[in-house]
């Protein structure tokens, strides 16, 4: 058990700590079993570098034999690739800028062998207790006789130090003098009243240093390494003393931090907008790091220029095309470019790689390379709120793991190379035992290699500078911008350029030069007030979506809880083994890989947590987010993602790993979204005609089409209907747009197929795209049937894409791989990618992807299922054709939008629903009113609550279809299974009871089993509802009525999953929103919602909100069921309206 000391710390003492409240930021160092005297001597020699504050207890003897002081100094380098500092040498040869200083003392320091990293420790009443921090446990003590204190072990030698080797620098692996606090009184300027959640006590903190320029605000979260003990109550950041980070749980990517150095207004662009786009800088660097990387990886016996060459040639230059292509560069002149830097590679290798690869020469720093640890190696720091991916994690002899960072620019001295090194190592440091050890640039343009050794004022300003970067890219709103540069000279270089210019404008800057302002006034003034007025809209509630989103699931959890709760919230899980792991494709040496994770207990997974394509990161015990991947198979026992490289060598190595997989909540498509909305805003011909259709709202034209066309139309299309005919004549004849309005199920799919078919024959070429994935798959799928496969391209997609079969032909990847052993990859691929005349993608998958940047304009791009994209998520697919149709139907699902606010300002309000009154008024809106699914008396209902009565069946074969069943036998059921009228009314093949209202009376005697829905965070859901559900499923199976005829559905998740437990193999449970687009003979719909169940407000206004209940009574052809509490339902006005008009209420009981 953990023994809290109780004695108060004097000024010079750090105050203990709590592990059990440290987030877990990084792994625990563990030294395996030893003798008594090697564990004496190690722990002597090296007092001053117990990770993470570990002391020993104080039975353990004193007494080294020199043969055991020979026999650790023989221990070979860790394999673990942590890092140790010898216990002499203080004053750290490195500041003096001595490279030989620093290698002695590495040639003077006895490695550790067999460590290893745990997240837990053994407490005094031998137990594991979980271990939220770091700390150096030695395994093999007698646990029950060393006392620990806030899981630190007592009574270690008073000489026991942890230790960064910078002077002026705290380690930041000490968790015995580090702070996680929060701001609870600001003072004044640089002085707050602070509260330690490790120690559990409130601190008052002076920051008197000239490097903060972060106001820190109540609430505001900081961490603090050893700062200054002024005295019991009292601490201090000064410029000598402790390092202070803000907001460490958000972490800012070191590629963007050092982007910071030079200016703070884009870095803070690229945490936030992201924008895609490449250049021949970029993509050579992309090459040259991949070559390199798969060099280590591979190790071939000869290395060489020409090894290199093949590689790329074969394994890479496939993938390139696409950016080649947008480059506008041939594959002979890229070589041409690309083949210094691969001499440049060959040369390093063969000099300092080992043998048989290399031979073994020293490295700029004086050390040599035993062994690659890890490449691409992934690190998030929660301590200094950083994270990144370090290109090359080096072992040296000496047992160090160091940075190699790659860089195909210019050597000369740059501060942002240098600065990115720093941090990560920095970031290593903390993984470890503290100690700063250096780290190395390499530049491949030249082989110019250069040591990069941390001083503690270099550190800290980076620091300083991150804390700013935290500070704008916490906050999610239109002012959270650092002021421009003073200076415009390189803006008209910046990818960022319109972004910020448009945004200075939106939210002008405190301090802006007046040459900087009138820079923004010029570049902004094609700009009308209408224009500027949406984009600041636009861009607001995008943020305010963000916010709340990050809110709601922050990948700060992952810090914040352990593996077990976050499971228990539904977002992990844990307690993972490696299973298996082969390459995607076992043909190609450069594959992605599959790891296929299993329970260690063999027990199954949990149901609904991390579906197909979500992405995840991989987490063990020693470390957070190790990898990403994402859900590529999923079966009730086993998991497989499909990730980019393997796991690093110490963790395979490792087969006791215990794994933690947990969504990650991508930020990429707010990004995508705020940078759409820039895209309209640009100076170009195309973004002008938009602006005029959008936010102008210019009604549109269009053409009289000849007499001859008409006659064509109608001829290839004799199996539509008129009004499908006349959608199909609006969208050919529309200048500038036309709507496409298809009520429930009146066969707009089959309308858009038609329209793109004729498209086709007229030479014509279409974009397809929708805001799934799924929706995008079906629709090329519906055209595969009519338009030859040739013609069709898939961009982009999901899991379930790449493992449709008849889906894989068309895939982009598919295409490209045709043109293998080509002379001209980007000539050829050019004229083939070219040549397609139907392309299908999602909307940002449409604004994101380097196919665009270079394909000419299409003719036409059609928007399926409009009316559930946000105007932002539609911009830039629109931008990319000469005019466009869309195609969905306002009266169903609405866009999603979780933001109250952005919601009730007008975010929620579709571009098809915006454009309606104005498109009807041109004549340029058509409505598909008839309908091929339901019979006339499940129409009737959506079309006299939603449509004015304007829903009618196609036919009377449609108006008059009913279930179709073999009939039950009554014994064929458990005894008082379900009411025998109640039974005749499920089976009833009268088309008047092909709707029925199933009453719970859960405000009734005797119907406690539907009195009250179980409620949790996020949903709800009711048992007894769903039994009764189950039992009439049961029904209609044993009637035979095909499972596959049958679906169940709720507005709420957790009723869905309590469905999915019950009711019959085969029948499909979803929730309404995952209906929307599908339909079945029969559905049977749990409204779970009672008097007891609470939240009425949120009921009544989104969860079933009238656009949803269209969606629920339009998805059954024969029979719909309804189920749910009467008397608890018609207080909402539209549910009211549904009880008015529904001819068969049944009063049930459960008794």
């Amino acid at each position: 058990m953990i023994k809290p000391d109780h004695a108060e710390p004097g000024p010079s003492a750090p105050v203990p700590v709590s592990s059990s409240v440290l987030p877990p930021r990084s792994a625990a160092l563990i030294v395996d079993k030893a003798s008594p005297e090697e564990e004496e001597l190690v722990l002597s020699d090296w007092s001053d570098d117990n990770c993470e504050g570990s002391s020993l207890s104080s039975n353990i003897e004193n007494n080294a034999s020199l043969a055991a002081a020979k026999k650790v100094e023989a221990l070979k380098a860790p394999q673990g690739g942590c890092n140790f500092r010898p216990q002499e040498n203080r004053s750290h040869p490195r500041i003096a800028g001595t490279t030989s200083g620093h290698l002695s003392e590495l040639q003077g320091r006895p490695p550790l062998q067999n460590v290893r990293k745990s997240s837990e420790f053994v407490g005094a009443n031998g137990q594991a207790a979980k271990r939220r921090s770091s700390a150096l446990n030695i395994s093999g003590l007698d646990a029950g006789t060393a006392e620990c204190d806030g899981g630190i072990l007592k009574n270690r030698p008073k000489s026991s130090k942890i230790d960064s080797g910078i002077p002026g620098f705290p380690s930041l692996a000490n968790t015995a003098v580090q702070y996680l606090a929060r701001v609870k009184e600001v003072y004044d300027y640089n002085v707050y009243r602070i509260f330690d959640d490790i120690r559990k006590k409130d601190f008052k903190l002076s920051i008197e240093t000239f490097r903060s320029n972060t106001q820190l605000e109540i609430g505001t979260r900081i961490r603090l390494f050893e700062p200054k003990l002024v005295d019991s109550e009292t601490l201090a950041i000064t410029n000598d003393n402790g390092v202070m980070i803000v907001e460490p749980m958000t972490l800012v990517s070191s590629t963007t931090l050092v982007q910071a150095l030079f200016c703070k207004r884009k870095a803070v662009f690229t945490e936030k907008f992201r924008s895609s786009g490449t250049n021949i800088q970029m993509t050579l660097g992309n090459v040259c790091h991949d070559l390199f990387q798969q060099a280590l990886r591979r190790r071939p016996k000869v290395i060489s220029d020409t090894w290199f060459l093949a590689d790329f040639r074969n394994h890479i230059l496939p993938k390139l095309a696409l950016d080649l292509l947008a480059l506008d560069v041939s594959a002979t002149d890229f070589e041409a470019q690309l083949r210094p830097y691969l001499s440049n590679i060959t040369k390093w290798m063969r000099d300092h790689m080992p043998g048989p690869l290399g031979n073994a020469k020293p490295l700029v720093d004086g050390t040599v390379i035993d062994d690659i640890e890890d490449i691409e190696m992934n690190i998030w720091s929660a301590g200094i709120g950083v994270k990144g991916k370090i290109d090359v994690a080096i072992r040296n002899t000496h047992g160090r793991v160091i940075p190699l960072e790659l860089k195909t620019g210019k050597s000369n001295a740059n501060k942002d190379h240098h600065a990115q090194v720093l941090m990560y190592i920095a970031m290593m440091s903390e993984l470890s035992d503290g100690y700063l050890d250096p780290g190395l640039l390499l530049y491949l343009k030249d082989g110019t290699s250069r040591p990069v050794k941390p001083g503690p004022y270099e550190l800290k300003d980076i620091l300083a500078t991150r804390n700013g970067m935290a500070g704008f890219a916490g906050h999610l709103t239109l002012d959270a911008f650092p002021d421009p540069l003073p200076d415009t000279r390189f803006c008209d270089k910046c990818q960022y350029e319109t972004h910020c210019t448009v945004i200075q404008q939106l939210a002008p800057p405190k301090n802006v030069t007046t040459v900087m302002a009138n820079y923004a006034k010029e570049k902004t003034n094609h700009l009308k007030a209408e224009d500027l007025e949406y984009a600041r809209n636009w861009l607001k509630w995008a943020f305010q979506e963000w916010a709340i989103s990050s809110k709601r699931h922050s990948n700060k959890s992952i810090f914040d809880l352990s593996a077990v709760e976050r499971e228990q919230n539904g977002t992990t899980i844990t307690n993972l083994t490696l299973a298996n792991v082969e390459k995607a494709n076992k043909m190609s040496p450069h594959s992605s890989f599959l790891l296929e994770f299993r329970r260690r207990d063999r027990s199954p997974l949990p149901a609904s947590v991390l579906e197909l394509s979500d992405v995840v990161t991989i987490s063990t015990a020693e470390a957070i987010a190790v990898q990403s991947g994402v859900v590529n198979e999923r079966t009730d026992n086993s998991i497989i993602v499909k990730a980019d490289k393997e796991l690093g060598k110490r963790l395979r190595d490792n087969r006791n790993n215990v794994y933690t997989l947990d969504k990650y909540e991508s930020s990429s498509s707010y990004s995508m979204n705020l940078n759409s909305v820039i895209a309209i805003t640009t100076n170009t011909p195309s973004a002008a005609r938009l602006r005029e259709a959008v936010i102008a709202l210019k009604p549109p034209s269009r053409r009289t089409m000849p007499a001859v066309e008409l006659e064509s139309i109608s001829s290839s299309t004799a199996t539509l209907s008129e009004t499908q005919k006349g959608a199909i004549i609006a969208a050919l004849t529309a200048e500038e747009y036309a709507l496409i309005q298809g009520f429930p199920g009146s066969g707009k799919t089959s309308t858009i197929v038609a329209l793109v078919q004729y498209l086709v024959a007229l030479g014509k070429s279409v974009l397809i795209t929708a805001y799934t994935n799924s929706a995008v798959d079906n629709m090329l799928l519906r055209l595969r049937k009519v338009v030859p496969e040739e013609k069709l391209l898939r961009i982009g997609g999901n899991a379930s894409t790449s493992r449709h079969p008849e889906m894989g032909q068309m895939t982009l990847d598919s295409r490209i791989g045709q043109l293998k052993g080509s002379k001209n990859l980007v000539g050829d691929a050019r004229a083939l990618l070219k040549s397609f005349p139907v392309v299908g993608t999602t909307c940002l998958t449409a604004g994101n992807h380097s196919y665009f940047e270079w394909r000419p304009k299409f003719d036409y791009v059609i928007v399926d299922e409009a009316a559930l994209c946000l105007q932002s998520a539609i911009i830039k697919p629109l931008l990319l054709g000469h005019r466009f149709v869309l195609v969905g139907d306002p009266c169903q699902l609405e866009p999603l939008v979780i933001s109250t606010e952005a919601k009730e300002a007008g975010m929620a309000v579709s571009l098809m629903e915006r454009l309606e009154p104005v498109a009807a008024q041109a004549n340029c809106l058509v409505r598909l009113n008839e309908q091929y699914r339901m019979n006339d008396q499940i129409c009737a209902l959506s079309s006299d609550l939603f449509y004015d009565g304007l829903l009618r069946c196609a036919n009377e074969t449609i108006a008059n279809q009913v279930i179709d069943h073999m009939g039950i036998e009554k014994e064929n059921l458990p005894p008082n299974f379900l009411p025998d009228d109640l039974l005749k009314l499920l089976l009833s093949q009268n088309k008047s009871d092909s709707v029925i209202f199933i009453d719970t009376q859960s405000r009734g005697i005797g119907s406690s089993v539907f009195e009250k829905a179980q409620s949790t965070t996020a949903s709800k859901s009711n048992r007894g509802e769903v039994e009764l559900i189950a039992k009439m499923c049961k029904v209609f199976t044993l009637a035979e009525v095909p499972a596959s005829s049958i679906g169940t559905m709720s507005t709420y998740r957790s009723q869905v999953e309590e469905l999915r437990k019950l009711v019959p193999l085969g029948i499909e449970t979803n929730t309404v929103d995952q209906y929307q687009g599908r339909d079945k003979d029969v559905i049977l719909v749990s409204f779970v919602h009672t008097s007891d169940s609470g939240d009425d407000s949120k009921m009544g206004g989104g969860i079933l909100s009238e656009r949803r209940l269209n969606v629920a009574l339009t998805r059954a052809k024969k029979k719909l069921i309804l189920v749910g509490c009467v008397e608890s339902l018609k207080q909402f006005e539209v549910m009211s309206k549904l009880l008015g008009k529904v001819g068969c209420i049944y009063k049930y009981s459960s008794f």
